[in-house]
């Protein structure tokens, strides 16, 4: 009796620390705790909370971990530990958890929604539609599961069920801009202008995040009609209210990049090129909203590619080897814990990773853009990979960036002048790697692709090794999963309308314009 009542008091203490945001006693309660009752799945899984809450990634996956198998059966353990892995994007044990618990005859609100959201985490947007529809069985009122519903519907180009799904929340008062958003991204006529103002005058101050995608559709809507002050003005407004919650920390970036690259040293590698092995890693490189998506939709188009989405593997994999938690960049580089680095052991722990996305024997396409940082290391690890830098002009690059929203946090696109360092770190950076490695970084550039595409195109599969056909370039009206920001257009035809946008905002950009002509990188007459 005594042994429970303490325990049930330890608890009760822990819980009471988590639940007032007391991060550090509740760390230091939980690890009283299951050092005492090391059989506590309730003790593992609050001091795996408190851990998570607090950024300490390793610790909390590891105590979620230690409660998952306390009972690997238990809906709240499965649920912790999967969303525990999601910053170590361990697709293949959160889609084991995920498949075990839909098995499960429960009812479980809260696993199930942490369950669907980690599902969107590791882009199972299918297993995802399935889980939102289960909550929705039990909880139809609900507007977040609502629109998820019709955020996967609209991933897996079911458009017309994503917008029967959407309307139903159409003027729900906390998620009408984001509904509003979506609904124009998937048919731009069902939206007016009337709506979006309406809705963006009605936003209560702790809504301003969903003011946030209201102004980013009402700026899409005076860009379609040319009223283009009318829209810089609302993308604006949108990025000062994002400013208000992320700052961006040029210093931090300028010193991660640089410790990237001095990681691999001008001599430090073969100048001989590897000889193709059929299932050679295929990653497209760039800045965001730049026509990675596009490029990866033409190589799918082949048959021979299989498009894993923006993966972040191999940037866990590096923290990982470091022996470091894995955080969100800029992260840490210990310089000693990567001089033994094995990077041949990487590319093989890489490889182990995606094999669970796609079985086939398609060669696999990671389109994260921001693998750009880690070209040269990819390279090292994977010799026989292959990397397709695409490049869009740096102003319509800068635009694309500001007037666009980010599933994730993306601070350096708030403002012109932190568009315009982080455009000159990542031209930096290329250019580093593009150097090192000519053979196995090919460059093409989003104009010429989108004003040529047959020669372009043909030329890339020829470099890739892949066959060619026009066919490849028929990426209008085709079904299936597209993970981007980017689903719903390009399922369009081919077009020129994202060249030289930026000339209609000349006055509005000049500080983008000029902060890149200090860099070097445009001429002052451009």
């Amino acid at each position: 009796m005594n042994h429970m009542s303490s325990l049930n008091d330890m608890l009760m203490n822990l819980d009471g620390a988590l639940n007032a945001g007391k991060l550090s006693l509740a760390i230091e309660l939980g690890t009283s705790l299951v050092g005492q009752h090391p059989d506590s799945q309730h003790g593992w899984l609050s001091f795996s909370e408190a851990c998570r809450l607090s950024g300490d990634t390793q610790k909390a996956r590891d105590a979620a971990e230690k409660a998952w198998l306390l009972q690997p059966v238990a809906l709240f353990a499965i649920a912790q530990y999967a969303r525990c892995l999601i910053p170590y994007a361990d697709h293949r044990l959160i889609s084991r958890l995920i498949n075990d618990a839909i098995s499960i005859e429960a009812d479980n609100e809260w696993a199930f929604g942490t369950l669907a959201s980690c599902a969107v985490a590791i882009d199972e947007w299918t297993v995802a539609l399935q889980l939102y529809e289960r909550l929705l069985g039990s909880n139809p009122a609900n507007p977040h599961y609502r629109y998820m519903q019709g955020l996967a519907l609209s991933v897996l180009g079911e458009s017309d069920q994503a917008l029967e799904a959407l309307e139903k929340i159409r003027q729900d008062p906390d998620f009408v801009g984001r509904v509003l958003n979506l609904i124009q991204d998937i048919d731009p006529g069902k939206i007016s202008q009337q709506e979006l103002e309406k809705a963006i005058a009605s936003q209560r101050p702790r809504a301003s995040n969903d003011a946030v995608y209201a102004l980013q559709a009402l700026g899409r809507l005076h860009h379609a009609h040319r009223s283009f002050t009318d829209a810089f003005s609302c993308w604006q407004r949108a990025n000062d209210l994002k400013c208000a919650t992320v700052k961006y920390r040029p210093d931090e970036w300028q010193v991660f990049a640089d410790q990237i690259m001095k990681l691999i040293e001008p001599g430090g590698r073969s100048d001989t090129r590897p000889e193709l092995v059929d299932k050679a890693p295929i990653f497209i490189v760039g800045l965001p909203r730049s026509g990675t998506t596009l490029l990866e939709r033409i190589l799918v188009n082949s048959g021979k590619v299989a498009a894993l989405g923006e993966l972040r593997d191999f940037e866990v994999l590096l923290q990982m080897h470091q022996g470091l938690p894995v955080t969100p960049m800029p992260f840490a580089i210990k310089r000693d814990a990567v001089e033994r680095l094995d990077w041949q052991l990487i590319g093989k722990a890489y490889q182990d990773r995606i094999a669970s996305r796609d079985a086939s024997s398609r060669r696999p396409c990671d389109k994260n853009p921001f693998n750009f940082l880690f070209s040269g290391l990819i390279l090292s690890a994977m010799p026989e990979a292959q990397i397709i830098h695409i490049k869009k002009h740096p102003m319509d690059a800068g635009l694309g960036n500001f007037r666009h929203i980010f599933a994730a946090a993306a601070p350096w696109s708030y403002r012109l002048d932190d568009i315009a360092h982080f455009y000159s770190l990542y031209e930096k950076v290329m250019a580093y790697w593009a150097a090192m490695f000519p053979d196995q970084i090919y460059q093409i550039y989003y104009d010429d692709l989108v004003s040529a595409p047959p020669a372009q195109s043909e030329k890339l599969f020829e470099w890739l090794n892949l066959p060619w056909k026009e066919d490849v370039l028929n990426t209008s009206g085709r079904g299936g999963i597209v993970r981007s920001a980017s689903a719903n257009q390009v399922r369009a035809p081919i077009h020129k309308q994202s060249v030289q946008v930026w000339r209609n905002y000349v006055p509005e950009l000049t500080p983008l314009h000029d902060a890149l002509v200090r860099a070097g990188i445009i001429q002052t007459q451009e």
